[in-house]
């Protein structure tokens, strides 16, 4: 190291101390089920938009109960494990969503947003949308029960740069996995990190953020640049 162990976790403690207040004020500003509520709203957005192979589909459909019938009708005479319907992106992605709103308030609340729109606007609604929002304001489908939240995803994002960080000032490896069970930017930032429930104060913890986020950096340089070569820098 080109400091020592005290320098290092002192250094460590100061950039912790900016970053908890800036998650702070992060959660503040949206919380973690607002963030993937969006997340998953804009996702159904997008597709809506881009695919536009449901929409003449949506123009023509009947009211739900002869459209019901006619869906039921033709599951049954599709062959064993086909629907009978192609499904796009967008249609595909209402699905999924749908399902998970069974069970997941983050999905409920996405769907519920996405349907209120299209009604506002007077435009069609793919069958499955219409068939939530009716049974919405029916008072026949209620939305699930809240988990407990996942800390916000900014403080994952905000730990990996530390980590990052430390590594480079202090010519240290981010985690043992290349540095052979030497001291670690992992190391340094779990000696640092406050004795809280919610927060990673643990190696393993903080190795688990570091490859998330190397992850998640290198998916999104693959995205923008689909040919890109890179090598791991663990």
């Amino acid at each position: 190291m080109k400091a020592d162990w005290n320098e290092a976790v002192t250094y460590a403690r100061e950039q912790l101390d900016e970053a908890l207040l800036e998650i702070k004020k992060i959660e503040s500003t949206m919380s973690q089920h607002e963030s993937q509520v969006l997340d998953a709203l804009t996702q159904l957005n997008e597709l809506s938009a881009s695919d536009t192979s449901w929409i003449t589909e949506a123009r023509e459909m009947r009211d739900l109960t002869s459209e019901g019938f006619a869906r039921a009708t033709q599951r049954g005479l599709a062959p064993s494990g086909e629907s009978g319907e192609g499904a796009g992106p967008y249609i595909s992605c209402v699905r999924t969503t749908l399902a998970d709103a069974t069970r997941d308030p983050v999905a409920f609340d996405a769907a519920k947003l996405h349907a209120k729109k299209p009604i506002h606007d007077n435009f069609p609604l793919v069958y499955e949308l219409k068939c939530f929002a009716c049974a919405k304001l029916g008072d026949e489908v209620n939305r699930p029960a809240g988990r407990r939240p996942r800390v916000h995803e900014a403080r994952d994002v905000i730990f990996h740069a530390i980590i990052f960080d430390l590594a480079q000032r202090f010519d240290v490896k981010p985690t043992k996995y290349r540095a052979y069970n030497r001291i670690c930017a992992c190391d340094i930032l779990a000696a640092a990190m406050p004795k809280k429930a919610d927060l990673p104060d643990s190696y393993e913890s903080l190795q688990r953020i570091w490859f998330k986020g190397e992850r998640t950096w290198k998916r999104e340089q693959l995205e923008d640049k689909p040919d890109l070569l890179y090598e791991s820098t663990f």
